[in-house]
């Protein structure tokens, strides 16, 4: 049984550098993936995905380094555009982009690039996957930073079994009493928590525990998983540090903040700036980010004539949802948004027995000796079992219900019968009796003169002639 609840357009928040990025095959960009005026992204729609089932996709992206505004009709230098963020993507998918950091500069000659998602999703669901970029721009001189998204549809299909459980398993399903097992969350991500329910009265908050049953029965066994998301999501500066008001674009105004975002990877995000104020309040972004990990927000004045002023640097620990004040020479508070983008509740049943009828298998192969009933729980018991009766030799590993023919001689599917497929070759043998006499010269006199679809074809040339009579006189008297 289960319930899987997705929130936020089921979305899984990915921050580039971070999650897992390099489980994926790195990627090379579709060069038929031409942009015009604008940036593009090829596929339009995602292949089709299946639940339970590895998953591999490329995504290229064309960054032509002049883009014209739609709006006015405006060429505009694109200099930088750094993926933020991935939202939508659903569980048990990764997307890697061929940058570690996720920046390219199509100002540099950098007008390709590409991602891959990959990964086994573990539940259907129609999906639309979000990039979000922070894109540098010029015009006229003037470096301006401002966020887009694009979005891709993802269809990830029912697998085989639909009601399968996808967010745990457990280390068996039945067993002798006292049965120890251990169960395993299947959903790994940095914002996952988890409540255990074993069905016996205990229960559990750990991703993996391990846990027992002292009495038979059938136990459900229930994990609920809730999975959260962090951004930043906003920047509110209370007061400038030093290193502003020092150079000749200070004299004529009021400064221009910014913050750059980093983690140990590097930069992660570079805002817009601030104009004209001391105590801007930077938002319209969302910007991932790993619980526990330690990242560093920098703050400059945007100049025009000189370079940008340092303002401070402070480093915080993403630890949950709330403000954060961070104050090196600049004060300010962050805003870490905290969103719960899932929920799994999902059970299985576990039967622990207090004994288990089950039958000797010596030969291995799956199949027990109806004539030997063993007792699975008996704590002495040191012989191999099967869960069935269906062998008719246990000392022959190729012979059991319905097995294949091995031309042995042997009945391998244990139906009484010797079939054809089953019994040793013996060439010459027409009529199947074990020996080769005069009642197979007289079965292939009458299938003399055949020429197609011929039993007695001994020579394999489609015919019944007499180069076949002289290869069958050439077995005459053998027994096989």
């Amino acid at each position: 049984m289960r319930t899987i609840s997705y929130l936020l357009s089921a979305a899984l928040s990915v921050g580039l550098g971070l999650q897992g990025l390099a489980q994926c095959n790195s990627c090379e960009p579709d060069l038929s993936c031409a942009a015009a005026d604008f940036p593009v992204l090829c596929p339009e729609t995602l292949a089709d995905a299946t639940a339970g089932e590895p998953y591999e996709e490329i995504i290229t992206f064309n960054l032509p380094p002049v883009v014209v505004d739609p709006a006015t009709d405006l060429s505009v230098d694109l200099l930088s555009v750094t993926i933020s963020s991935v939202l939508g993507l659903p569980f048990g998918l990764e997307f890697t982009p061929s940058n570690a950091d996720g920046t390219y500069e199509p100002g540099n000659g950098e007008t390709y690039g590409c991602a891959t998602v990959c990964g086994t999703p573990l539940s259907a669901g129609e999906y639309l996957v979000d990039i979000n970029v922070a894109v540098v721009a010029s015009a006229f001189g003037f470096e301006q930073s401002v966020d887009q998204s694009f979005s891709l549809a993802l269809t990830v299909l029912p697998g085989d079994n639909p009601d399968a459980v996808s967010s745990f398993e457990l280390s068996t399903l039945s067993g002798c009493a006292p049965l120890d097992m251990t169960g395993t969350a299947l959903v790994t991500d940095a914002g996952a928590s988890y409540a255990w329910d074993f069905g016996n009265g205990q229960g559990s908050d750990e991703a993996n525990p391990s846990f027992s049953f002292d009495s038979t029965g059938t136990y459900t066994v229930q994990l609920a998983t809730e999975v959260e998301a962090l951004t930043l999501t906003q920047v509110a500066i209370s007061s400038l540090g030093g290193g502003w008001g020092q150079d000749v674009d200070d004299f004529f105004g009021q400064p221009d903040p910014y913050f750059v975002l980093s983690d140990a990877n590097g930069t992660l995000y570079t805002s817009a700036y601030g104009s004209e104020t001391q105590n801007p309040t930077l938002g319209g972004f969302s910007i991932s980010l790993n619980f526990g990990a330690s990242y560093s927000i920098a703050f400059y004045d945007s100049d025009s004539f000189s370079s940008d002023d340092f303002l401070g640097a402070s480093d915080f620990v993403a630890e949950g949802g709330g403000e954060v004040t961070v104050s090196n020479s600049t004060t300010a508070t962050l805003t870490l948004t905290s969103s719960v983008v899932g929920t799994f509740n999902e059970s299985l049943s576990v039967v622990v027995f207090d004994d288990l009828d089950v039958w000797l298998d010596m030969d291995g192969d799956g199949f027990g000796d109806p004539a030997v009933p063993v007792d699975a729980c008996d704590p002495g018991n040191t012989l191999p079992y099967a869960f069935n009766d269906a062998d008719c030799d246990d000392a022959n590993a190729n012979v059991y219900l319905d097995a294949d023919p091995t031309g042995e001689g042997v009945d391998n599917n244990c139906d009484g019968l010797l079939s054809p497929d089953e019994m040793v070759p013996c060439p010459g043998d027409l009529n199947l009796d074990t020996q080769v006499s005069v009642a197979d010269v007289l079965v292939m006199l009458s299938d003399f003169g055949c020429m197609s679809a011929c039993e007695s074809d001994l020579t394999s040339d489609g015919s019944v002639s007499v180069e076949d009579l002289l290869a069958l006189l050439a077995y005459f008297g053998t027994q096989c």
